[in-house]
């Protein structure tokens, strides 16, 4: 189906990216499954691909992300239209202290989000291991536009402009 499609290609981009990927991981508080965990060293990020269930159903595979102590949540989907509708229902029912976890990004903007939070990260835990980062010393400038780029993607999913 084009759910899996779409949840085997997060996942494997998240996995060349270093991150501990699984597809429909049961969630510790027993509300059900994420489509797809995302975990690197203490950094949690649970991704919703929407295909065809209602907004509704979206917003709550949300929330049940967030109460599952996710430190973001990806909602995404094929369309404009439908990820705009997920995010008008999920504006209604989000926390103003939740909304900066809540990105809703279309499936080509996911691979750099990931991209862009995994190289402020230092330690990380992959299959189980911690390894420690040693990078090559970047400039200041580099360094500067990583950030910069992070926040305008992070901005971009949090006004809306999908």
């Amino acid at each position: 189906s084009e759910h899996k499609a779409e949840q085997e290609r997060i996942r494997s981009i998240g996995a060349k990216l270093g991150y501990a990927a699984e597809v429909e991981k049961a969630l510790e508080n027993g509300l059900g499954a994420v489509d797809v965990s995302l975990v690197s060293g203490n950094a949690r990020i649970a991704v919703e691909v929407s295909i065809t269930t209602p907004p509704e159903h979206e917003v709550s595979n949300i929330l049940k992300c967030l109460s599952a102590g996710f430190d973001y949540v990806i909602a995404t989907a094929p369309t404009r239209d439908r990820l705009r509708a997920i995010e008008r229902s999920a504006w209604r029912e989000i926390t103003a202290a939740d909304s900066p976890n809540v990105l809703f990004l279309r499936p080509e903007d996911i691979e750099e989000f990931l991209r862009s939070h995994r190289d402020e990260l230092d330690e990380n835990k992959i299959m189980g291991y911690t390894v420690i980062v040693k990078n090559v010393p970047k400039s200041s400038e580099e360094k500067q536009r990583r950030r910069d780029r992070l926040n305008w993607l992070l901005n971009r999913a949090q006004t809306r402009e999908c």
